[in-house]
């Protein structure tokens, strides 16, 4: 049986054109391994609500109710993740009947993860 050497022999040498060819294949493999982590990083949102300003905490309380709208989502009940209803000063509550999107941003649920990339928007 012939050993490898024989079989490669008529290929030649590793010359300078064998090194640039292995260096450009192996640049062009490195955004392969961010492309594969990034699902890790990126895939998952955690559950989050519009921000409101006129609520001093971070918490998912009962006074979300006055002012987020709830949603059914799969047979769950869950506050509303892309709109909040528009604040009225005439009412008891702060708070209407008319609903809005998101205009101070979002709070993001720190139950599951403390800190990722998709929760700094």
């Amino acid at each position: 049986m012939k050993d490898y050497e024989e079989i490669t022999s008529f290929l030649g040498e590793w010359g300078p054109f064998q090194k640039v060819i292995f260096l450009l294949l192996s640049l062009s493999s490195i955004p392969n391994g961010y492309v594969g982590m990034a699902m890790v990083f990126l895939a998952d949102i955690p559950p989050h609500r519009c921000r409101i300003p006129q609520l001093n905490f971070s918490g998912f309380g009962l006074d979300l109710n006055y002012s987020i709208p709830l949603q059914e989502v799969k047979g769950e009940v869950i506050l509303s993740r892309c709109t909040r209803f528009k604040q009225q000063l005439d009412s008891a509550t702060g708070f209407g009947n008319e609903t809005e999107g998101c205009l101070d941003g979002w709070e993001f649920s720190k139950e599951q993860y403390s800190d990722r990339v998709g929760s700094g928007v």
